[in-house]
């Protein structure tokens, strides 16, 4: 720990460390290096995806070399060429790297429709071909010549496109897409011409259509329930692809983790622990089995949200790897546990924690005295009211990506609420009662139609109040055009009262209950607003840009109350005491470093994210 100190008008934080060592594959690519031998093209993410990793196979000595260009995430799709060359785009940029030479050796930027490859082959020329999203782009690079060219956008849609996977055919590409619609575009990179070839009617809703060739020879496009197969240009209804014929999936190229086994020299990668840093090689029969070791330097993984409970406990999640993690606030321990979900949303009462979490909208209660036992919480449906944390279910369509939770005051339920399923529109909200362990869940069009819960307050044993944000579920299309407030009667089931008062804006990203008459909340438009409850009033709005925007990941805990009663807010760089009479700024204070997520007060202090560190700094 290091000390903290006020000065030239910054303060700066009590570091703690990173909240977890670690990071997670982006791919991973077996090729060999100059001297012939095997070696992994690792695109790793721990804050971002900053550098890749050339792992030696045989002795694990791990060399890091930096990406070129900005990066803000992390690749999605790569390549590992058959000439050995490893290929993403993300971040805007298309890249190459070459394990022999130790470098990137083909840089090119592209446009702001493409912001993120997703997917990606190599065909009979050597051509590498790329798909991207948002806005379904498409590229090709001969690694040959050199040249990089830009199709455009291919297919125009009023939502994001989510281009997967590809299949060359003679001349012609077939892209499947989701999720809004999932569709199969076909396009003729020579004339330019593209179509739509799944009927309008037929067309899933909700999820991506995903083209390969398979064994039989034939084109299929896939999804959930429904299949077609492609002749001639044209999408013919299956009833169910073949049994007996597979899907012929390069296994040079994948989406986010993926792991190409083989070496040049035959031998197989059989494990990899980029958490750990170990690695297992086999000869290609299975026999002379080698077990490895590889360090390298880490920043540690994003977090999403911190609370404190009345213990001091500070618990936090992150991502990419999922985990939770606690920080004694008077001792300073640490401890770090893999959670197997990604915990958007946190809070707590009493001691224990409550925890809506992505992807999936799971709703659990941890009690921090214990370990964290629940396994595979992403991929389990059944409750078990005896695990710790308590899995009391999960929100898949309705709150697939939860921003908000609150916990009544006696404990006896919690409620839920974020953005909905990929491709659809409109969140929910869950009721859970935390004795027999129901979850009563409440569709958009009982709430506010078109709009999602992002911001959550139980005003009373009846009431509850709800801020709105426009955004639909990941790739979704976007109906909604400004976000709105509105009460939940609880005991009635009804909504009985909504208003758009608060004028055009995306969304009401956090509500804080001042006294029984008012609340303060905070908007995407950098605004703070005072709520009356009873006379259903805006007081007032001002905006506090200057200390804006709020510190947020999954859930924003940018306004804060201290136990003597005055008001915070937290901003990426300045934690700034608010004038709750009119909303104004009384002072602030400059964060050194800045500040990642927000935020609880504990102890006299500001708990807080930045670099991946957990942080505080005493109340100004």
């Amino acid at each position: 720990m290091s000390s903290s100190f006020v000065c030239g008008g910054k303060v700066i934080p009590e570091s703690y460390g990173l909240s977890v060592r670690g990071g997670t594959c982006r791919g991973l690519h077996c090729v060999k290096n100059a001297d012939g031998r095997d070696s992994m093209v690792l695109w790793l993410m721990d804050r971002f995806c900053e550098r890749v990793l050339q792992i030696d196979a045989e002795t694990g000595e791990a060399e890091s070399i930096p990406i070129p260009g900005e990066t803000d995430f992390a690749p999605f799709v790569s390549l590992c060429s058959r000439a050995g060359k490893s290929y993403s785009l993300f971040c805007h940029y298309f890249l190459e790297f070459d394990p022999e030479l130790k470098k990137f050796t083909f840089v090119e930027k592209v446009g702001a429709g493409a912001g993120l490859g997703m997917g990606m082959m190599e065909d009979e020329a050597g051509n590498i071909w790329c798909s991207a999203y948002p806005d379904c782009h498409l590229f090709r690079f001969d690694p040959v010549t050199r040249e990089f060219k830009s199709y455009g956008q291919i297919n125009k849609t009023d939502f994001p496109q989510y281009p997967y996977t590809m299949v060359k055919e003679g001349n012609i590409i077939y892209i499947g897409i989701g999720f809004t619609c999932g569709q199969v575009v076909r396009y003729d990179p020579e004339s330019g011409k593209s179509e739509q070839i799944i009927p309008e009617n037929l067309a899933p809703a909700g999820e991506p259509l995903k083209v390969y060739r398979y064994s039989d020879g034939n084109v299929y496009a896939s999804g959930k329930k429904t299949a077609f197969i492609i002749k001639d240009g044209k999408a013919e209804v299956v009833k169910a692809i073949p049994a007996d014929v597979v899907p012929l999936v390069d296994s040079r190229t994948g989406d986010a983790g993926m792991m190409m086994k083989e070496f040049p020299s035959g031998r197989k990668l059989v494990e990899f622990d980029v958490k750990n840093g170990t690695f297992v090689t086999t000869a290609a029969d299975g026999s002379d089995r080698k077990e490895v070791k590889f360090f390298y330097e880490n920043r540690g993984t994003s977090m999403m949200d911190i609370t404190v409970n009345d213990q001091g406990i500070a618990a936090g999640g992150g991502s990419f790897p999922f985990w939770f993690g606690k920080l004694d606030c008077r001792s300073g321990e640490k401890t770090v546990e893999f959670a197997g979900v990604q915990c958007n949303a946190i809070t707590s009462h009493g001691k224990y924690f409550y925890i809506a979490a992505y992807h999936g909208g799971q709703l659990l209660k941890l009690d921090p005295d214990q370990p964290w036992t629940l396994k595979n919480a992403m991929k389990i449906d059944t409750p078990d009211l005896n695990s710790n944390p308590v899995f009391y279910g999960a929100v898949r369509n309705e709150i697939c990506r939860p921003h908000a939770i609150t916990v009544a005051p006696d404990g006896s339920y919690f409620v839920a609420g974020g953005t909905p399923a990929y491709g659809t529109t409109g969140g929910g909200i869950a009721f859970v009662d935390t004795a027999s362990g129901k979850i009563e869940v409440v569709p958009h069009t009982k709430l506010a139609v078109n709009e999602a819960p992002h911001a959550l307050l139980i005003l009373d044993d009846e009431l509850l109040l709800c801020g709105t944000a426009v955004y639909p579920g990941t790739g979704g299309r976007q109906l909604a055009t400004e976000g709105s407030l509105f009460i939940y009667d609880m005991k009635e089931k009804r909504t009985i009262w909504q208003s758009k008062a608060l004028g055009k804006l995306d969304a009401v990203f956090q509500l804080l209950q001042l006294d029984e008459k008012n609340v303060l909340g905070y908007t995407s438009n950098d605004e703070v607003f005072l709520f009356n409850v009873p006379e259903r009033k805006i007081v007032y709005q001002k905006s506090i840009a200057e200390v804006g925007p709020a510190a947020m990941a999954g859930s924003c805990r940018a306004l804060l109350k201290s136990p003597d009663g005055r008001l915070f807010f937290l901003g990426k760089k300045h934690i700034a005491q608010i004038d709750p009479e009119n909303g104004s700024i009384v002072k602030a204070v400059e964060v050194s470093g800045g500040i990642q997520m927000s935020g609880a007060v504990y102890g006299g202090k500001v708990w807080f994210a930045s670099e991946n560190q957990w942080k505080s700094v005493p109340l100004p």
